[in-house]
């Protein structure tokens, strides 16, 4: 895929983090205040899809940056503070995602979230909306200087940086392979899962429940 497709798709999916999001959000807080379940359900499953969605929106970002960074009037230092704001913003999109996730599974298992984790996912999107809103703003001054504020470029003071996270990977021997480790041990778990379910469905290990299967589904995820 080259540089200007990965652009493309950059721009036509960085809306979702944050209008999705917020949709998500209104509804949430508007399940919450009705006490229904169906509409808690429901914004937990638009968290849950909008934070898969920003993987791809911020990986394609770097496609986006290298397109455009040597235009005229394309500050790198905006980018760069852009970049590291989304980095920061992802984190706890990702985060929300996963309780969210949590909840609608609570939902399956016992038929409603506890009140620990709706609690916990109201925190941290708000957070994330406060967030992925900062983040937009700022990407959108990098090709609208007529709604910067006048003045120079602001410095970035992020306090998760893209560089100091890429540094510290690339410098240290056991960053990497620990990644790679735990992230085998997810998937082969999500895949074991998922075969043992088939294998039960037929008709193999009669004796073994359906409900003991799924309980190991939330360990992979994890």
């Amino acid at each position: 895929m080259n540089l200007s497709t990965l652009t493309h798709i950059h721009l036509l999916l960085n809306h979702f983090p944050t209008v999705g999001f917020g949709i998500g959000l209104v509804l949430f807080l508007v399940g919450l205040y009705v006490n229904s379940d169906p509409i808690k359900r429901a914004s937990l499953g638009i968290f849950l899809i909008i934070a898969l969605l920003s993987v791809p929106v911020y990986m394609t970002g770097k496609a986006a940056q290298r397109g455009i960074q040597e235009e005229p009037g394309v500050s790198n230092v905006l980018v760069e503070t852009h970049e590291d704001a989304a980095l920061t913003a992802l984190a706890f999109m990702e985060i929300t995602g996963l309780m969210a996730w949590l909840g609608l599974w609570q939902f399956r298992r016992v038929t409603r979230a506890t009140k620990a984790n709706l609690t916990a996912v109201l925190v941290l999107s708000l957070i994330t909306a406060g967030l992925m809103t900062r983040a937009a703003n700022l990407g959108g001054d990098i090709r609208h200087p007529e709604i910067r504020a006048a003045g120079a470029d602001p410095p970035d003071t992020e306090w998760i940086r893209v560089a100091s996270v890429a540094e510290f990977i690339n410098t240290t021997n056991w960053a990497w392979p620990a990644l790679e480790t735990i992230h085998f041990i997810g998937l082969s778990m999500i895949l074991g899962v998922a075969l043992l379910i088939n294998l039960r469905m037929l008709g193999v290990a009669k004796n073994i429940s359906f409900s003991a299967l799924h309980r190991l589904l939330p360990w992979g995820i994890l």
